[in-house]
C-alpha cells in the first residue's frame, strides 16, 4: 500500500479560498489528482460512537458521526472516478486514550488487533471497517430505535437515569 500523509479533520476547513466561500472538497489537489488518475483510496476514521448519541460522548460521538457522513458523502461523489473510499469505525481499543475512562468499556480490544481489523479490511472492498463485530452489531441494533426506546435503554443500560 502506498500513503499520502494522513490529513487530518481540522485540514478540510482549510479548503477554502480567499472569497470565504467553501470550495468543493474535489477541488482539493489531492483529491483532484486521484479523480485525474482514476484512482485513489481515502480512508477515515470515525467510530462506532457515532452512530448514536451515547452518554459521557457530547464531544466525541457527534464529531465521528460528522465523520460517517463525510465518508458516506464522498462515497457517492468519488467512487463514480475511481476513487475508493472506506470508514474505519473502531469500538474502544486499548490506548493512553482509553486507560482514562472509569466507565465499562464492552468488547475493548488490543491496539495491535485493532491494526489487524484495518489492515485486513483495507484490502477489501467493503465500504466499512467496523469492530469487534459483537460490539458493532449491538450498536447497529440500538441505533435502528426510536427515540423513545433508545433513549430509555441507553439511559437503563449505562447508568444515568440513576441520580
Amino acid at each position: 500500500l502506498k500513503f499520502i500523509r494522513p490529513v487530518e479533520t481540522g485540514r478540510i476547513a482549510a479548503l477554502r479560498p480567499r472569497s470565504g466561500r467553501p470550495r468543493p472538497l474535489r477541488q482539493s489537489p489531492v483529491i483532484k489528482d486521484m479523480i485525474a488518475a482514476k484512482q485513489g483510496h481515502i480512508v477515515i476514521m470515525a467510530s462506532v460512537a457515532g452512530y448514536r448519541g451515547l452518554p459521557r460522548s457530547a464531544a466525541y460521538g457527534p464529531t465521528k458521526s460528522a465523520l460517517q457522513n463525510l465518508s458516506e458523502s464522498l462515497y457517492f461523489d468519488l467512487k463514480p472516478a475511481g476513487v475508493k473510499i472506506q470508514l474505519v469505525n473502531p469500538g474502544f481499543v486499548e490506548t493512553e486514550a482509553t486507560s482514562v475512562n472509569d466507565f465499562k468499556m464492552p468488547g475493548l480490544i488490543s491496539a495491535h488487533k485493532a491494526a489487524e481489523e484495518i489492515k485486513k479490511g483495507l484490502s477489501s472492498d467493503r465500504f466499512e471497517i467496523a469492530f469487534p463485530r459483537g460490539f458493532v452489531w449491538y450498536m447497529k441494533m440500538l441505533s435502528l430505535l426510536p427515540y423513545s426506546v433508545y433513549l430509555r435503554l441507553v439511559a437503563k443500560l449505562t447508568g444515568v437515569d440513576k441520580p
